[in-house]
């Protein structure tokens, strides 16, 4: 015998149907097989192949009560739990398709159980299709009946904030966090992600809290603030969401997830753009809430990703679209050498910029300083960027990266009183629009930020590069940009339609449109911040190739990435700027 503390509510919605009309324990204390324990604490006592990260307290919940279940352990995967999930030898057609066209997957069976001894990462392509089926969307399954959420029948009527339910519908129990939808967003159009700095609209203004509780409704002002300090974001729950981070606007979507009640959440690439510590702590959260079953944790993971100790099992999807899966380490990834590894073919080339004399100068920061409210956030940054350098700015999250890019873009406001020169002259000195005109950008605030209405095609999205704009505008005829924007389609993404529509993209699709966008002006420098995120690994080896082949030696580079083989040339080819806690580390 085997037991698991758990939240009262947890036990309460599974216990079997012909307990479920007594009453729930009322008292602080219970004494249960002689033991006692308070409603403060949390323990998790499980099987003895529980990956040890799990054994640990867990976060107290809500001042909710404790129970004990009792689970008969064996050596098999059953718990006393019907399973989340399951496809019987089933086929995966595009909705309205069906045979004599291929399936998208070979037909393949696959059992998601319900229990914390069992965590489940899905890695490879094209896993949207199956996090998607999950919540019995937009695909077709046959034979009939082949697929199934039996967990369903056991739920109880009301979340574990005692909320009723709608119905029992997956999509209403199972929630996707995808990371390419904004928090607070309003329809389609474009958010300015630079209010973060100066005056904001009054539609910007939406904190982290108004958004956790008013989107939530019934969730407690306690369990917020409960549910924002264990994500780490105790203080940023009165900052404007347009205020936050790219590494605290993917927690904040966690917990806005978490605050809804569902039961299951399924994750795609929650540890891209942070850190290796924002990393390692999100991943053991993760790791302590499907412990607790509330909510399961499914994981979509890049091929390139690394694994988290607690995950048990994978699902992997090759590039042929046969599936394999199993326990993790008997099942074979699609994990190819390293995208950096495949270019060591140009060992024998010769090194871009080798021998030669360094361009014009043309970013110069003499002892920028910014603080808030007397935190500083940069403090006495000395850099200069001259054309035909190629810079990575590395940093952990909050280390100053996303501030010194604002300045060097001109969104930041204070970018006028600091000594900052661009293009050989004073900031004061560029209208911003006309200073953006001769940058190409793109970054996870873009990405959240830019406009997805269904009138905007993947080619009209890359078109609004050539002025900077967010909005169709119609090319001349006799204008060469269409040519050179089908080639950028050829060279980076020839995979995607460039009449199909931009929202209508998977994220790593729309990641590729908004790189070409920020190349079609072949701008004089390139800012590019977590260009791939989302991105599949064919495709960052070509947009690599791209950066590496194609941007012109007059052209500097300034980019960002906490994935080191990510960066598109050598180290002995770049330049490093390092930041830490708002200070120049190390330049080299």
């Amino acid at each position: 015998m085997q037991f698991i503390y758990s939240s009262i509510s947890t036990a309460y919605r599974h216990r079997p149907r012909a307990y479920r009309d007594r009453p729930l324990p009322t008292r602080r204390g219970t004494c249960i097989c002689g033991r006692i324990f308070a409603a403060s604490t949390l323990f998790l006592w499980t099987p003895t192949d529980t990956p040890p990260e799990m054994l640990r307290v867990l976060p107290r919940r809500s001042q909710r009560l404790c129970v004990l279940q009792t689970i008969r352990h064996s050596s098999s995967s059953s718990t006393s739990f019907p399973p989340l999930f399951k496809l019987q030898n089933a086929s995966i057609y595009p909705l309205g398709s069906g045979p004599p066209s291929p399936p998208i997957f070979s037909p393949f069976s696959w059992t998601l159980h319900d229990t914390p001894t069992e965590a489940w990462a899905l890695v490879g392509r094209p896993t949207s299709t199956l996090t998607s089926l999950f919540q019995q969307h937009n695909y077709r399954v046959l034979p009939p009946g082949s697929i199934s959420h039996p967990f369903l029948s056991a739920l109880h009527p009301t979340d574990r904030y005692g909320r009723a339910r709608p119905t029992d519908f997956p999509s209403d129990v199972i929630r996707r966090v995808a990371f390419n939808t904004r928090l607070g967003g309003a329809g389609g159009g474009f958010v300015d992600y630079s209010a973060r700095y100066g005056a904001m609209r009054e539609g910007d203004r939406r904190t982290l809290r108004e958004e956790l509780v008013e989107a939530n409704e019934g969730v407690g002002e306690g369990e917020v603030v409960g549910l924002a300090k264990e994500l780490g974001l105790e203080r940023q729950l009165d900052v404007p969401l347009v205020g936050l981070s790219n590494g605290q606007t993917r927690r904040a979507r966690i917990g806005k997830a978490l605050a809804s009640g569902a039961e299951v959440l399924v994750l795609e690439e929650p540890f891209t753009g942070l850190d290796p510590p924002a990393r390692a702590h999100l991943s053991a959260l993760l790791g302590r809430l499907h412990a607790s079953r509330a909510p399961r944790i499914l994981l979509v993971l890049r091929p390139t990703d690394a694994l988290p100790e607690w995950i048990t099992h994978v699902l992997a999807i090759g590039d042929d679209g046969v599936v394999r899966l199993g326990r993790k380490g008997e099942v074979e990834l699609p994990r190819p050498k390293s995208v950096a590894a495949e270019d060591d073919v140009l060992a024998g080339e010769v090194k871009k910029g080798e021998g030669k004399v360094a361009g014009k100068e043309l970013v110069r920061m003499d002892g920028v300083n910014i603080s808030y409210k007397g935190r500083e956030v940069l403090k006495d940054i000395h850099w200069t960027v001259r054309a035909g350098e190629r810079w990575h700015l590395q940093g952990y999250n909050g280390s100053g990266k996303t501030t010194l890019l604002s300045l060097l873009l001109g969104d930041h406001p204070l970018s006028y009183t600091q000594p900052l020169h661009l293009f050989s002259l004073p900031r004061s000195r560029h209208a911003t629009p006309l200073l953006q005109l001769r940058i190409g950008h793109t970054s996870p605030e873009l990405f959240a930020s830019f406009p997805r209405t269904s009138t905007l095609s993947a080619f009209d999205a890359v078109a609004t590069g050539l002025h900077n704009i967010f909005c169709y505008r119609a090319l001349p005829s006799s204008s060469p940009a269409p040519a050179y924007i089908r080639h950028l389609f050829a060279r980076i993404a020839p995979d995607i339609d460039p009449s199909s529509s931009f929202a209508g993209l998977a994220p790593g699709h729309q990641s590729a449109v908004l790189l070409m966008r920020a190349l079609v002006r072949r701008p004089e420098i390139l800012v590019l911040d977590e260009p791939f995120a989302g991105m599949e690994r064919e495709g960052v080896r070509r947009a690599r190739r791209f950066l590496r082949e194609d941007v012109g030696e007059e052209q500097a580079v300034v980019f960002v990435s906490h994935w080191e083989e990510e960066v598109p040339w050598r180290r002995d080819e770049g330049r490093v700027l390092r930041l830490e806690g708002g200070r120049v580390e190390r330049i080299e």
